[in-house]
Protein backbone atom coordinates (compact mmCIF):
# COMPACT_ATOMS: atom_id res chain seq x y z
CA UNK A 1 0.00 0.00 0.00
CA UNK A 2 2.88 2.40 0.46
CA UNK A 3 4.13 2.08 -2.98
CA UNK A 4 1.41 1.75 -5.25
CA UNK A 5 0.40 -0.67 -7.84
CA UNK A 6 3.41 -1.93 -9.37
CA UNK A 7 4.20 -5.62 -11.45
CA UNK A 8 7.33 -8.69 -10.13
CA UNK A 9 9.71 -6.29 -12.21
CA UNK A 10 8.82 -2.99 -10.58
CA UNK A 11 9.45 -4.49 -7.02
CA UNK A 12 12.51 -5.92 -7.47
CA UNK A 13 13.92 -2.87 -9.60
CA UNK A 14 12.61 -1.31 -6.05
CA UNK A 15 14.98 -3.10 -4.31
CA UNK A 16 17.74 -2.64 -6.19
CA UNK A 17 17.03 0.61 -6.07
CA UNK A 18 16.92 0.74 -2.81
CA UNK A 19 20.34 -1.03 -2.51
CA UNK A 20 22.01 1.96 -4.16
CA UNK A 21 20.21 4.41 -3.05
CA UNK A 22 18.09 3.75 0.75
CA UNK A 23 17.44 7.31 1.60
CA UNK A 24 15.58 8.34 -2.02
CA UNK A 25 13.18 5.18 -0.61
CA UNK A 26 12.74 6.93 2.34
CA UNK A 27 11.94 10.26 0.83
CA UNK A 28 9.22 8.43 -1.08
CA UNK A 29 7.35 6.75 1.78
CA UNK A 30 7.98 9.86 3.67
CA UNK A 31 5.91 11.79 0.60
CA UNK A 32 3.11 9.00 0.14
CA UNK A 33 2.83 9.10 4.21
CA UNK A 34 2.36 12.89 3.79
CA UNK A 35 0.12 13.21 1.60
CA UNK A 36 -2.46 9.86 2.96
CA UNK A 37 -2.11 11.68 6.28
CA UNK A 38 -3.53 14.79 4.65
CA UNK A 39 -6.16 13.79 3.13
CA UNK A 40 -7.84 11.95 5.84
CA UNK A 41 -6.75 15.47 7.90
CA UNK A 42 -9.24 16.84 5.39
CA UNK A 43 -11.93 13.91 5.63
CA UNK A 44 -11.69 14.21 9.07
CA UNK A 45 -12.00 18.53 8.83
CA UNK A 46 -15.34 18.04 6.42
CA UNK A 47 -16.79 15.30 9.19
CA UNK A 48 -16.60 17.65 11.83
CA UNK A 49 -17.97 19.91 10.03
CA UNK A 50 -21.05 18.06 8.42
CA UNK A 51 -23.48 19.76 10.00
CA UNK A 52 -22.96 23.49 9.31
CA UNK A 53 -21.69 22.27 5.32
CA UNK A 54 -24.95 20.59 5.07
CA UNK A 55 -27.13 23.19 6.37
CA UNK A 56 -25.45 25.67 4.22
CA UNK A 57 -26.06 23.33 0.64
CA UNK A 58 -29.50 22.52 1.86
CA UNK A 59 -31.41 24.41 3.58
CA UNK A 60 -30.38 27.58 1.92
CA UNK A 61 -32.16 29.46 -1.19
CA UNK A 62 -29.29 29.96 -2.89
CA UNK A 63 -26.51 27.51 -1.61
CA UNK A 64 -23.89 28.93 -4.36
CA UNK A 65 -24.73 32.49 -2.94
CA UNK A 66 -24.21 31.50 0.56
CA UNK A 67 -21.06 29.60 -0.16
CA UNK A 68 -19.90 32.79 -1.93
CA UNK A 69 -20.84 34.92 0.90
CA UNK A 70 -19.19 32.89 3.64
CA UNK A 71 -16.13 32.51 1.40
CA UNK A 72 -15.19 35.78 0.89
CA UNK A 73 -16.09 36.57 4.67
CA UNK A 74 -13.34 34.18 5.78
CA UNK A 75 -10.99 35.64 3.06
CA UNK A 76 -11.39 39.04 4.75
CA UNK A 77 -11.14 37.89 8.49
CA UNK A 78 -7.38 36.27 6.74
CA UNK A 79 -6.72 39.17 5.74
CA UNK A 80 -7.59 41.42 8.79
CA UNK A 81 -10.46 43.26 7.43
CA UNK A 82 -13.30 42.72 9.72
CA UNK A 83 -15.68 44.59 8.31
CA UNK A 84 -17.08 46.16 5.07
CA UNK A 85 -15.34 49.53 6.40
CA UNK A 86 -12.17 48.48 5.85
CA UNK A 87 -12.76 47.73 2.18
CA UNK A 88 -14.41 51.62 1.72
CA UNK A 89 -17.79 49.62 0.32
CA UNK A 90 -20.01 47.01 0.99
CA UNK A 91 -19.92 44.10 -2.14
CA UNK A 92 -23.26 42.85 -1.27
CA UNK A 93 -25.03 46.25 -1.62
CA UNK A 94 -27.36 46.07 -4.74
CA UNK A 95 -27.15 49.05 -6.82
CA UNK A 96 -29.23 50.43 -9.33
CA UNK A 97 -27.59 51.08 -12.51
CA UNK A 98 -29.15 53.82 -14.47
CA UNK A 99 -29.17 54.07 -18.00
Amino acid sequence: PLFGPSTGRDAAGRLVDFAFDPLDSVEEIESNVTTALSAADLANTRYMLRENIDNLLYNSADSYAQTRLVYLQNRRFQLGQSDFEDLGFDPYEEYDIEE
